[in-house]
């Protein structure tokens, strides 16, 4: 009855987790064989016009891996089988490299991209560091998505929990979309 229904239900999306983490697996083989031919023709001899267009075939194709390693990410979650590493890493530099990797986007928007830094956040955390690159990547493609005056602003605060000396680290992303 219901007990067998709820188990077929739940091997049908163990099923589609596999199948997803093995296709996004197998979509990333020829990925990198594409970005690597991208990066060869980058160090060649290119005019001006010609590098814009390699510089462009690399950044959609990183962000393509991107979107790979983020279904891959969500199939093991549904199959359970997420990890986080915990390791410390530079906050202010990861999120440097997150807002350029957005800075194109707004500039050609014509909108504001911006940082905020709680004086009570510390310089270095521990954390997973791809875990919170792909939350915060996600919801400034959204803010950017969505946003069509004004800008996005990404702000960062710390406080103490209760009775701890762990810092809870929070991050806000504000738009005017």
């Amino acid at each position: 009855g219901l007990r067998e229904e709820r188990e077929r239900a739940l091997e049908a999306t163990r099923a589609k987790s596999t199948f997803i983490a093995v296709a996004s697996h197998e979509l990333r083989t020829p990925m990198n064989g594409l970005l690597g031919m991208a990066h060869a023709l980058a160090r060649s001899n290119l005019d001006e016009g010609q590098s814009e267009q390699v510089r462009l075939m690399l950044k959609s194709g990183d962000n393509l891996m991107q979107l790979l390693d983020d279904v891959l990410d969500l199939s093991r979650i549904e199959a359970g089988r997420v990890e986080l590493v915990v390791a410390p890493f530079n906050l202010e530099e990861t999120l440097g490299e997150v807002l350029d990797a957005w800075r194109d986007v707004a500039v050609v928007k014509n909108l504001t991209l911006s940082v905020a830094i709680d004086a009570a956040v510390p310089a270095w955390i521990e954390a997973d560091v791809l875990r919170i690159r792909q939350v915060l990547v996600n919801l400034i493609a959204n803010a950017l998505k969505f946003t069509t005056e004004g800008g996005i602003r990404l702000e960062i605060s710390a406080s103490h929990a209760a009775g701890s000396q762990t810092r809870d680290i929070r991050f806000a992303v504000r738009d005017t979309g």
